[in-house]
């Protein structure tokens, strides 16, 4: 790494935990690596001949690090870096391992290369922004994709009484953009002021003067406009029991819906939704017919993990099983947000891969 582009000491340290976080437990355990491959979601609970075969690369790859074959287990890891199979998180793995082979040889740049990858691709790498948006005209232009066209787009349903997502949303927005990715544009009814500095000197700089008046429509936004996500769920046909939660649509011309319960622990929310994002990214090449029966089967294999057996006796049998629900609604969507949505704030991930 050049010396412009080098981290202030601060700065590497935090990225260096964060990876050790992200990745403590893999090579102890190669069953980890599965949780970094997309399995096709087609064959639950089974592997393709490719991706066993990259699973046990893997695991290869790691038994050759715990034996301290540093070279030999750099070979199998870049063997299978570009691999399709991977998703974000298994190939983010691939280049930290492949950085720990370089720091245990003694070789600082290199590992500084490496491990910048394997950051740059389990973060996106990139600036991340938000955007309120208030009123029937700003939400045509989320619905005329003129934020981008997503696979997926997401609206997180809570109420007052939600604090303790609300607070998470609020102070964690851009790791929440990092997480989602570009495959998701999520939306929720909340004033961006804690949304940071950031996303706000880069959409002064894109929408010019209009931004001051922009900017003073959405710092009008009251904890109380969190509630009109009971009339969405009203409309969605979402029983209230099931808020706080997440709606996803793949069109606002359809007339069905994916909705995904929200965990009550906080301190747990950061996993949940790395898990959740995760699988949002396995399956947006999916074509759109198939893409929410996806969600549920890969969904389904990490549901149990954060939702506590007395929690899951309170919720739907469709709940209980897959951990998500598939909801047909009565009219399209677009018919039934526009007129319910004064406020809505999507955050959008502009990743580059």
């Amino acid at each position: 790494m050049s010396e412009e582009s080098r981290e202030s000491p601060e700065e590497w340290t935090r990225i260096v935990n964060y990876l050790e976080e992200r990745s403590a437990g893999v090579l102890e355990n190669p069953q980890r690596w599965d949780e970094g491959i997309s399995l096709n979601p087609f064959l639950y609970g089974e592997k393709t001949e490719a991706e066993s075969d990259l699973a046990h690369t893997l695991a290869h790859a790691s038994q050759c690090y715990k034996e301290r074959k540093w070279e030999e287990s750099r070979t199998l890891f870049e063997k299978v870096i570009s691999s399709e199979l991977l998703s974000r998180q298994g190939r983010g793995w691939v280049y930290f391992f492949i950085a720990k082979t370089y720091e245990k040889e003694g070789n600082a740049e290199k590992y500084q290369e490496s491990a910048r990858k394997s950051y740059d691709v389990l973060t996106g790498g990139t600036p991340l922004f938000t955007i309120p948006i208030r009123g029937p005209e700003d939400v045509r232009k989320v619905l005329g994709k003129e934020y981008g066209d997503f696979p997926l787009y997401g609206f997180f349903l809570f109420s007052t009484f939600d604090l303790d997502i609300s607070n998470f949303l609020n102070e964690h927005a851009s790791w929440l953009n990092n997480s989602s990715g570009e495959d998701i544009l999520l939306a929720l009814f909340e004033n961006p002021e804690k949304w940071g500095r950031g996303w706000k000197e880069y959409w002064k700089s894109r929408l010019g003067p209009e931004f001051d008046k922009k900017y003073e429509e959405w710092s009008a936004l009251l904890p109380e406009d969190r509630d009109l996500a009971y009339s969405i769920a009203d409309l969605l046909g979402i029983e209230k029991n099931m808020l706080p939660c997440i709606v996803f649509v793949k069109s606002f011309a359809d007339k069905e819906i994916l909705c995904v319960p929200l965990i009550q622990n906080k301190d747990n929310y950061r996993f949940y939704f790395e898990d959740l994002f995760t699988v949002v990214q396995e399956i947006r090449r999916i074509p759109a017919e198939d893409r929410f029966t996806a969600f549920q089967k890969k969904w389904k294999i990490v549901w149990a993990k954060w939702i506590l057996p007395e929690k899951i006796k309170t919720y739907t049998k469709a709940i209980q099983e897959w951990g998500s629900t598939i909801i047909e609604t009565k009219n399209t969507i677009l018919s039934i947000i526009e007129p319910v949505t004064p406020f809505i704030a999507p955050i959008k991930a502009i990743i580059s891969k």
